[in-house]
């Protein structure tokens, strides 16, 4: 008897190969031919089919017409393998297994489901060869033997098929995944950077995804995390963008989210009105915002403003950029439509105008620093405040006098009244000048 092939440089069927030469050895014993089995291949084809049918019920459930089709040609093709295997020239190949995994892995069918149905093909086929022998074999006085045998061997091939199927399922999943995630790149990299509305491919690309509705309202959100190395771990950031894609699951709002410069970057967008006579949607910045206020104490977020076409997306991407580089601890989420005209004043200005600070700004910034950046805290507290110092005061855990004394050391550095307005808009924008250029602290 030939020694059975395996598949080219396949390890895995190396048990199955060993576990099929002793039920060999049985049938030439009992004399038996494997053309009773072939014989007997529709009918278990058939019981096997209509055994998974029963017990698993994601097969009859699924919308897919093709799904209970290829089920069947899959269950068949296992038996004419298992018969082919008893043959003469013991030929193992289980390639029908791989692509049979690649498959379901682009139908998206549950792989467990699968698996399950392996097990139902273990009972099946377990009988169907027993049963079979003990019917056509001559000489079946010792049964124990080939009971034992084919237990064996049965196991094995569950096994083997189990650990095909599984790796076949789960490459081409990964393979889908890094495609998409390259379309996805591509595609998010086209919206917050702008295309040229001219290159019809790209055109092309945007309107297949359904981006160049007229009746659409987007909006961008970035995410990063306190410390941003965090989103560098692979494991920590898919499981942040798995608790965003859950928490947006039931709204109906489309996402396209991806990992980029250590930050989660999601372009939403909706429906701003279903035709030209009704109400348009409520904002959508803020109906996004809800649930990113719940992703947990360390994750830092900003929101754009709506925008209502793809060619806006870009100025939204930097509105989004500026909310997220004013999020703080004491506010983890920052909206760029609920910003101030002086903080996007502040923003925008600050890395040009620190280049020429006025020379008292030197001075100003040791004082705070000797402070341990007290000073600086209690102008924005003053100035959150309405320029209250009883609420100031309240807010620092400090007495109004003691906001009054810090005053007179910002008035002797600087010669400014920050309890007069053109004195604290001065005071509240070179602070802001300086810890852009991270010279100064604060202790807010």
């Amino acid at each position: 008897m030939k020694s059975a092939q395996l598949l080219p440089n396949d390890p895995t069927t190396q048990p199955l190969q060993r576990s099929l030469e002793p039920l060999q050895s049985e049938l030439n014993r009992l004399s038996f031919s494997v053309d009773a089995l072939r014989s007997t291949a529709a009918n278990a084809s058939s019981e096997l089919q209509a055994a998974v049918i029963a017990e698993i019920p994601a097969f009859s459930a699924s919308r897919n017409p093709q799904i209970l089709e290829l089920m069947a040609e899959h269950s068949d093709a296992h038996i004419q393998a298992v018969a082919r295997m008893l043959a003469s020239d013991g030929t193992i190949n289980l390639a029908f297994v791989r692509e049979h995994g690649q498959l379901r892995a682009e139908q998206h069918f549950p792989l467990e489901a699968t698996l399950h149905a392996y097990r139902c093909g273990h009972k099946v086929i377990s009988h169907w060869i027993r049963e079979t022998i003990l019917t056509h074999a001559t000489d079946t006085e010792n049964s124990q033997q080939l009971t034992a045998a084919v237990a064996d061997f049965v196991l094995e091939y569950t096994d083997t098929v189990s650990r095909l199927f599984t790796s076949a399922y789960l490459e081409q999943f990964q393979l889908m995944a890094d495609v998409a995630g390259d379309k996805r790149s591509y595609l998010l990299s086209q919206l917050i950077e702008g295309y040229d509305e001219s290159d019809g491919r790209i055109t092309n690309l945007l309107r297949d995804e359904g981006y160049l509705s007229g009746r659409l309202v987007f909006c961008v959100a970035l995410i990063r995390t306190l410390d941003p190395a965090e989103l560098l771990n692979p494991h920590r950031a898919r499981r942040l963008v798995q608790a965003v894609e859950q928490g947006y699951q039931r709204s109906g709002v489309r996402r396209l989210i991806h990992i980029r410069d250590s930050r989660i970057i999601i372009i939403f967008s909706d429906v701003h009105r279903k035709s030209g006579w009704t109400a348009a949607s409520t904002e959508l910045a803020s109906r996004v915002s809800v649930h990113l206020e719940t992703l947990g104490t360390t994750i830092l977020a900003g929101v754009s403003n709506d925008v209502f076409a793809t060619a806006q997306l870009p100025a939204a991407h930097r509105e989004a950029q500026h909310a997220l580089k004013l999020a703080t601890v004491s506010q983890r989420l920052v909206l760029y439509s609920r910003l101030g005209a002086l903080q996007i004043m502040q923003y925008i200005a600050q890395e040009e105008f620190s280049k020429v600070l006025p020379q008292w700004a030197a001075t100003l910034n040791d004082a705070n620093r000797k402070s341990a950046g007290v000073l600086c805290s209690t102008v924005r507290a003053y100035a959150r405040a309405d320029m209250n110092a009883q609420l100031a005061a309240k807010s620092l855990g400090a007495h109004p006098n003691t906001i009054y004394a810090r005053f007179e050391r910002i008035h002797a550095a600087t010669g400014l009244d920050p309890k007069t307005f053109s004195g604290l808009s001065d005071l509240l924008v070179v602070f802001a000048c300086l810890e852009a250029r991270g010279d100064t602290r604060s202790a807010s």
